[in-house]
């Protein structure tokens, strides 16, 4: 099994108690308070692991105006290449069906046939008309997928198979994703469907269902205490990777062997999560 997930990365954020000392006039001194409000992050790391390796890692900055542009190339050039023939295909065999059964039924079809260009403008691929630059389908797709989860996922296939007894295109393990919409996307199934990789359903509000969500709050509490509260991007960006090179795959495996108890954990609650506490 392979988990993979992301986390929020805050500039300056301290983990653990923080004391500051002020005048009651300074009660409200941009010195002495704290930002924190809901969704607040200026970046956002992705990694992933399996029981024996320690996956590549990833960390999104917000997209800058060349990169929009070129996912917007990208898209269309995915389109007109490979996607408009597959979208063809797939509305020749719904349309011959669809004729099948009112033939069948030696009937008409009330109202008109669907038409091509109706149904290509519905199932081509393109960017949520609400995107604001955070992480879709694509940046998932062509910063993590791609580069780095597919590589990783034939090496380590590679290295767990004997030669002498195992066909080496047989795939041994599966991945886990949370349900974050740009890993539920069509486009991104059709990816991992298209190199062969088996994907595990993650339910929904079920973060203890993912081993690697055990390793954000130790990297955290690291990066504050190794690294003193990073205060810029660059600086968090190698503090975050730092650590996640520190990560001991012993305590990886700790983490996943972990996961059995949760599944009987939620076996005994009947499927919910009250087990906390």
């Amino acid at each position: 099994m392979i988990f993979s997930n992301k986390a929020a990365i805050l500039i300056g954020e301290h983990r653990g108690l923080q004391n500051y000392s002020r005048t009651p006039e300074e009660r409200f001194h941009k010195d002495v308070i704290k930002r924190r409000y809901n969704n607040y992050s200026e970046a956002m790391f992705w990694g992933c692991f399996s029981y024996d390796y320690k996956g590549p890692c990833h960390v999104y900055y917000k997209e800058t105006p060349a990169q929009k542009i070129y996912y917007k190339e990208l898209i269309q050039t995915l389109n007109d290449e490979e996607i408009e023939v597959e979208a063809h295909a797939q509305f020749d065999k719904e349309q011959a069906e669809l004729r099948a059964q009112w033939d069948a039924k030696g009937k008409k079809k009330l109202g008109k046939w669907a038409l091509w260009e109706t149904y290509w403008k519905n199932h081509k691929q393109k960017r949520n008309g609400k995107y604001k630059g955070g992480i879709d389908n694509i940046r998932y797709t062509y910063e993590c997928l791609i580069p780095l989860l597919i590589p990783f996922y034939y090496e380590i296939n590679r290295q767990i198979h004997e030669p002498d007894e195992f066909e080496c295109d047989i795939q041994r393990f599966q991945f886990q994703q949370d349900g974050a919409p740009s890993h539920a996307s069509q486009w991104t199934t059709r990816i991992l469907i298209k190199e062969g990789i088996q994907t595990l359903e993650h339910i929904g509000n079920s973060p203890d269902m993912s081993a690697i969500e055990s390793a954000w709050m130790p990297i955290r509490i690291a990066i504050t205490k190794d690294w003193n509260r990073p205060h810029t991007i660059e600086w968090s960006d190698r503090a975050w990777r730092g650590e996640w090179e520190n990560l001991h795959q012993d305590q990886i495996r700790a983490w996943i062997c972990r996961m059995a108890a949760i599944n009987q954990l939620v076996i005994k609650h009947e499927g919910g999560n009250e087990f906390h506490g």
